[in-house]
């Protein structure tokens, strides 16, 4: 991204599927990561690798967890 289009914005679609059976029944930001399944673990470190590109300044990325999508 930062060689092709340099100054996009990422924009990584993840899912709830971080959080695993977190035990709450409202999930925010701050609640504790611990998905059960491969595909949320590798959802985990998949927002990791934004984080850690964006925080090094190589890419603009933003991570997005959508819940409950249909259709």
């Amino acid at each position: 991204l930062r060689r092709k289009a340099a100054g996009a914005r990422l924009i990584y679609p993840s899912s709830a599927a971080v959080y695993g059976d977190a035990g709450v029944e409202v999930l925010s930001e701050t609640t504790p990561l611990g998905p059960i399944s491969v595909y949320g673990r590798n959802k985990v470190e998949a927002e990791k690798l934004c984080v850690a590109a964006a925080a090094e300044g190589a890419i603009s990325a933003t991570v997005i967890r959508f819940f409950s999508v249909y259709g």
